[in-house]
């Protein structure tokens, strides 16, 4: 069994993305049910609010200083690497918002649930992001994405009213902390450390090549950070 660990923020379309072309390699190498995914927490920006709004053209047009227009054209270059991936990118349409809550749900599933279910939360929890716009902040559409995954509602009530978990994904970021991972989505393959979505030619060559060479941390493929996306 090949451990490959995922560092992520469902903030960040490359994270989605990397991660559909990972499925994509381990489909195409043939690996199915010999690879073993374990998600790690990583929040792009741990202060941000539940609720913002600003739209994601108005964000990257006051960070990086851009016209609307050009905003919107960094916007389009995502959408149509996502679609390119089977994905109905909308990241125009995405409502900021703090991931922390979202994250304590993977780690209730990953804690009390098979491995499927935690895929099909994961997954859920970009979907609702990116192509239906959901605020992941809000505990009515957490319980809805979890219970569309096969999670118990009571469960994961009880989760969202306490502060069960908390301490599981501060300690994935200090880990990604102490690897010196400032970017996601950062993918680990033994002791592969393979940065950004790379594209799913180089996760197969990656795959096949583990234990055996390291690919260097300034490696291609888009990525974000604390201060934005590489797009």
């Amino acid at each position: 069994m090949i451990n490959i660990n995922i560092f992520s923020d469902f903030a960040c379309p490359w994270c989605y993305i990397g991660e559909k072309r990972l499925d994509s390699a381990i489909t195409k190498a043939g690996l199915g049910g010999k690879i073993n995914l374990v998600y790690r927490s990583f929040q792009l920006d741990p202060n941000a609010p539940k609720n913002s709004d600003k739209t994601t053209v108005e964000r990257l047009a006051s960070k990086y200083n851009l016209s609307p227009e050009a905003a919107q054209k960094r916007i389009a270059m995502v959408d149509k690497a996502g679609k390119g991936e089977g994905i109905d990118f909308n990241f125009g349409g995405v409502k900021p918002s703090n991931t922390f809550d979202a994250h304590r749900l993977m780690k209730l599933a990953e804690q009390a649930y098979d491995s499927l279910t935690v895929q099909k939360l994961n997954y859920g929890l970009f979907d609702a992001n990116f192509t239906k716009n959901l605020n992941l902040s809000d505990p009515e559409v957490l319980t809805e994405i979890g219970k569309a995954a096969g999670l118990d509602a009571e469960d994961i009530k009880n989760m969202l009213n306490s502060d069960q978990y908390k301490e599981d994904v501060i300690n994935d970021e200090n880990v990604a902390k102490n690897l010196g991972i400032t970017s996601v989505p950062c993918f680990i393959i033994g002791n592969i450390a393979i940065p950004g979505a790379i594209s799913t030619e180089d996760f197969v060559d990656a795959i096949e090549k583990y234990g055996k060479e390291s690919i260097s941390e300034s490696g291609s493929g888009c990525s974000c950070d604390e201060s934005g996306c590489n797009i």
